[in-house]
């Protein structure tokens, strides 16, 4: 019987958010933070004629989509590694990093991938709790700090709970970390993000050399189904994680989808513009119900309660598909009818 090293048979397994009700209705998909429309439409043009090309590899390092990437960052192109998500680049990030023995800190709740990089790579996880609020206690995490920390993860705006770290909080706690841990901001979120309530990372690049940002085009730019995302630091740490990756990290349409994707900037904004008040129309209506529902930075909303699971039952016999999570239940924001299906839903919980 073939057996996985002892890290990665006691690693925690990452279950994601369900995508059918088993009832036989059509369901509402509010579990996976995705977004409700399809790409936008110059984006799709330009995959449908990229189609043609399948044969060929992409191109290995992804040379024109990163170059794209550090015009609208304003960085070099030489700063930035690309990958299938987020998630990927930041298991990366660990992988190269953390060794058994060593620790990563990560706060507490935000996204359950982080558990499975570290215990795949072996490393001890530290995780700190969030502050009542649901944001990041920085001054916890950075108390947490050993010899043995080689990487911390932020979550900004945070998955589950929609918080987001301001700029001079993250200047203050980066200058807390001693250079040689790597910090990984995951900033997933940051499209739907108030600019003076959350902190642009590429910004703080200069000025910290053990800072590498994470970004996605899964959620504003509705490309979850491509797998696309980047990375971005200065040379030494964006290094490390270029390093620990394959060639080929997204493939042909992806890399088209990704490119196109940043230069529709007019489109993007209207969505994003689009979701975020719908998101504002959902949290004012929540709360008419009588349920604590905490701003969000994010596409989705956080209901912290005592039942998560037991809620999202009652929800789901109603074809409405959302994420609980320890201490709270998450929702992606919708269209506007499966907005009203969640709150129609809602008002069957005791």
């Amino acid at each position: 019987m073939v057996k996985a090293k002892e890290s990665v048979a006691a690693a925690a397994e990452y279950v994601a958010g369900k995508q059918t009700a088993g009832n036989g209705l059509a369901p509402v998909r509010l579990a996976a933070n995705e977004t409700p429309y399809p790409p936008l439409p110059s984006v799709r043009e330009a995959v449908v004629e990229a189609l043609s090309g399948l044969n060929r590899y992409p191109n290995p390092s992804g040379a024109r989509l990163r170059s794209v990437i550090a015009e609208h960052l304003g960085v070099d192109p030489g700063q930035v590694t690309i990958g299938p998500g987020a998630g990927a680049l930041c298991e990366r990030a660990v992988l190269a990093t953390c060794s058994p023995g060593d620790e990563l800190i990560y706060p507490s709740p935000s996204f359950p991938g982080y558990s499975a990089y570290a215990g795949v790579s072996g490393a001890k996880a530290v995780r700190v709790p969030l502050t009542e609020d649901g944001a990041h206690d920085l001054a916890a995490m950075a108390a947490a700090i050993t010899p043995r920390t080689k990487a911390i993860i932020l979550c900004s705006p945070n998955n589950p709970t929609g918080a987001a770290i301001p700029e001079a909080e993250l200047r203050g706690f980066l200058a807390k970390v001693p250079t040689e841990c790597l910090v990984v901001l995951d900033q997933a979120y940051v499209e739907f993000a108030d600019p003076d309530g959350c902190a642009r990372g590429h910004l703080l690049l200069p000025d910290h050399p053990n800072l590498v940002v994470l970004r996605t085009f899964s959620k504003a730019y509705g490309l979850a189904g491509l797998r696309a995302g980047y990375a971005v630091g200065q040379p030494g740490a964006i290094d490390v994680v270029r390093k620990a990756q394959t060639p080929f990290q997204i493939n042909s349409l992806g890399q088209v989808a990704a490119v196109a994707s940043l230069r529709a900037h007019d489109e993007l904004a209207e969505r994003v513009a689009e979701v975020v008040a719908e998101r504002e129309w959902l949290r004012e209506r929540v709360a008419g119900l009588g349920l604590a529902v905490p701003p969000s930075h994010g596409n989705f909303l956080w209901l912290p309660m005592p039942d998560p699971r037991g809620a999202a039952g009652v929800l789901e016999s109603q074809a409405v598909l959302t994420r609980p999570q320890p201490g709270g239940l998450r929702v992606t924001i919708g269209t506007r009818e499966e907005n009203e299906r969640f709150l129609a839903a809602l008002r069957l919980l005791d």
